[in-house]
Formats: C-alpha cells, structure tokens, sequence
C-alpha cells in the first residue's frame, strides 16, 4: 500500500510501517519490487534519465501488509488502514492509498476501513475484481470512497492478467509494459542504451 503525502514520520520507522506480524514494523522494504515499481508509476521524479511518474515529486509513505511468501491476510490490511487512520488523525494529509492486489479473503471489514479513512479525505484505490465474486473490489462496489481499476495493455485492450466487471469496475488505466522504479541491483531496460528506444516527443504525435 502506498499513500500520498507531505513529510511525515509516524510509529513506524523512516518510509514508513510494517503491519506483519513477526517482521520489523520499522522496516516496510519491498522485496517483491512490485510495490517498488507501483511507486515510481506514480511518483518518479525525472532526473535526465529514467522515468517520471504521473504525479512526479509527490511524497509517498509505505505500508507493508505482505508477507515473506507475497501473500496478504485480511487482518494485516485492516491493521495497515487502522494505523493510517490514526496517522491522518494525528496530522497526516492523506489523499490516496494505492492497493495494487485483490484477493478472496477481504470482507465487509475492509470496506468499513475504507469508508473510515475516506471520510477522513483519502480515497482507496485498488484492483478490479470479477462480478458477483466475494473478492476484494467486488466487496467495495458502492462504496463511494473507492475506485476499482481495470489493467490494459499498450493497445488499449483490458490486459491479459486483468479482472473485469459491469458493476465493479469503475476505470480502466494503463497496467502493462510500464517502464518504472526497481530497486538498485536488479535487472532494468535502459532506453539510453538502446539503439532504436521506443519515445514519443509529445502526446500529439502520431509517429514513435
């Protein structure tokens, strides 16, 4: 889970908490590099080189609610909006909170969660799931302070891995082939090395 923010410190350690039980609360790190490339999409700043994200320069704060297998238990979620709730309380300026996952187990409880830290000003963001499945975003379709998104490919066709639904789906975005952040040591494409990179000089141009 990543959150839109201005500086803050609160509880865990410094980019942010652990929910985990039996892992450092201080220590939020992505070893699975998902949520590491979630946050560059989203808050990259251009330097020259790399990428810039759609909300360029903006501050996150991590919230790490999965566990050495990559997997992620309700209860962990529901102790990750918890802390972020009593950290809007306490002076965070929450707006968003992106949850780049669903899953069969969420319930009620969630959305409940949701609702919270939406009437708090910060509005959930999450993964579409399949109509009339008791998954994550189905549990979440009339809840008015989340938005479930669809992923497409670079054709703008609903990607492969997506989930879709009349009724739980509120947008579709981009969600394949998205050149973003990875942490230092890992494998990455650099369009700088590249003899033919693929670049587009500005929106409005037809040719690449």
């Amino acid at each position: 889970i990543m959150c839109y923010m201005t500086q803050y410190t609160y509880r865990g350690g410094r980019y942010g908490i652990n929910v985990v039980p039996g892992m450092d609360p201080a220590d939020p790190m992505d070893d699975h590099y998902h949520g590491t490339h979630c946050a560059g999409i989203i808050a990259s700043q251009w330097d020259g080189v790399g990428t810039s994200g759609v909300a360029s320069g903006v501050q996150l704060v991590a919230v790490r609610v999965a566990g050495r297998q990559n997997t992620i238990e309700s209860a962990d979620t529901i102790r990750a909006y918890e802390y972020l709730a009593e950290a809007v309380d306490a002076g965070l300026p929450l707006r968003a909170i992106n949850n780049s996952w669903a899953g069969r187990t969420m319930s009620k409880a969630f959305s409940l969660a949701a609702t919270k830290l939406g009437e708090k000003g910060a509005v959930t963001v999450i993964a579409a799931d399949v109509d009339k499945i008791p998954m994550t975003a189905s549990v979440l379709a009339h809840n008015p302070y989340a938005v479930a998104v669809d992923a497409s490919d670079s054709s703008g066709q609903l990607a492969s891995f997506s989930n879709y639904g009349v009724e739980t789906t509120d947008v579709v975005a981009p969600g394949m082939n998205i050149m973003s952040t990875v942490p230092l040591g890992r494998a990455a494409y650099a369009p700088e090395a590249d003899g033919s990179p693929l670049s587009y000089e500005t929106f409005e141009s037809d040719a690449p």
